[in-house]
């Protein structure tokens, strides 16, 4: 195979392109595996994988509820699973690959709820440029920019022979070309969508500066809700007329008849009722018709409804700031 090979990945499979060459080399290349999961070995065995017996069972886009003291929200799909095992010894591990797509809200963190659940190792292999940013990447035990996969594929082919060592070298340049971003979105922006974001991060900056809104997350036509980095688990449901705070990311652990109690002795923000979502997860919300807007048509002319559910959010915000120094949970 001649070194100038040209390889176009269109950007909205990028992702399944990562899952499928990193699921394979996990399988069928041990020198691979090895190096993959040494840093995550050292509890099981102070050598390491020793690699005549190393061995993966590998799997892809498996849902996972996690394990012991898990809760429903800390379910989430693994992009790759894989059981290693290595004479007599074994270790899971749970995979994200992340290319040019946004992590989902508090997705790091539940991917090493599940893992920590069980003893489990998590890694994150995503362009080394987006390994920078700390909010997610330090939820992982191993981080591995795609760059560096490319090269153990071309230190492999080094002392490779014939079409094994054209194999690896294609790999490694179809890896390396995952990281140059050379398309456009999958979903471009939508006009009218980011001015409604916008007007919504405008207000909660101006009127309560400790929220976090998430303005990537409401920016595609079609798109109706607005996550919130921060606080974890605040939703607003645009679409729905509704601002969603889920306490589970607040330490409630009982089920939704619990915080009816809870809220019934007065626990939760103002005006917050309890309620549960499609999945059945308990949220403490706030509910109104008139806030049920379509953020594709953009800022409404009357944004009274937009307002009220601003406030809110911001009234969550402030109710979780208060929890962080000292209100007392309900009873679970």
């Amino acid at each position: 195979m001649a070194e100038n090979t040209e390889i176009e990945v269109p950007v909205s499979s990028s992702e399944a392109h990562l899952d499928l060459l990193v699921a394979e080399e996990l399988a069928v290349n041990t020198e691979f595996l090895r190096r993959f999961v040494q840093p995550l070995w050292e509890p099981l065995t102070e050598a390491g994988p020793a690699g005549d017996e190393l061995r993966a069972v590998v799997r892809l886009n498996v849902w996972d509820d996690g394990g012991p003291g898990c809760i429903a929200t800390d379910g989430g799909e693994n992009d790759i699973d894989v059981l290693v095992t290595d004479n007599g010894k074994t270790l899971r591990v749970l995979i994200e690959d992340k290319v040019w797509a946004e992590f989902q809200p508090d997705q790091g963190a539940r991917y090493r709820r599940r893992a920590d659940s069980r003893g489990d190792g998590t890694v994150l292999v995503a362009p080394g440029s987006r390994l920078a940013s700390t909010t997610h990447t330090n939820c992982f035990q191993v981080t591995y920019g795609i760059e560096d996969l490319a090269d153990w594929l071309v230190d492999q082919a080094r002392v490779a022979d014939g079409q094994y060592a054209d194999r690896l070298r294609w790999r490694a340049r179809l890896l390396r070309q995952l990281c140059i971003r050379t398309g456009p979105d999958l979903k471009p922006p939508h006009p009218p969508t980011v001015a409604f974001t916008t007007f919504c991060v405008n207000w909660l900056a101006a009127h309560e500066p400790q929220a976090g809104p998430d303005a990537n997350s409401l920016r595609t036509k079609g798109s109706g809700w607005l996550y919130f980095d921060s606080p974890s688990g605040l939703i607003y449901k645009a679409s729905h007329g509704r601002v969603d705070l889920y306490v589970a990311k607040h330490g409630f652990r009982g089920t939704v008849e619990d915080l009816v109690d809870a809220v019934a002795s007065g626990w939760g923000p103002e005006g917050f009722l309890a309620a549960v979502d499609s999945k059945g997860n308990p949220v403490l919300r706030f509910e109104h018709p008139s806030m049920v807007v379509y953020s594709q048509d953009g800022v409404p002319q009357d944004v009274t409804g937009v307002v009220m559910a601003l406030n809110a959010a911001a009234t969550a915000v402030r109710w979780v700031a208060d929890q962080a120094v000292g209100v007392t949970l309900p009873p679970a």
